[in-house]
């Protein structure tokens, strides 16, 4: 039967996760998600983008118009976000 990620993290040793991270800032762990976990969560981040940028934008603009800023170019935002 396959684990759930809340019984593989409580399965891990966090004496040398938690030394790494104080040390380093970093920790390396054993693999934590499947390749399907990976891919769902993508698609989930995917559409939180899509749906925010679809819901700000309306609003922005009409913030812009409103400040009387309608006819200056909105910041660009970070696409990798």
């Amino acid at each position: 039967m396959k684990k759930s990620i809340a019984q593989r993290l409580a399965g891990l040793d966090w004496a040398p996760i938690r030394e790494s991270l104080w040390g380093y800032g970093y920790a390396l762990t054993p693999w934590l998600l499947t390749p399907g976990e990976c891919a769902a969560e993508q698609q989930q981040v995917t559409l939180r983008v899509v749906y925010r940028a679809a819901t700000a934008k309306p609003g922005l603009r009409f913030l812009r118009a409103a400040q009387g800023k309608h006819n200056q170019p909105a910041r660009r935002q970070n696409p990798k976000i």
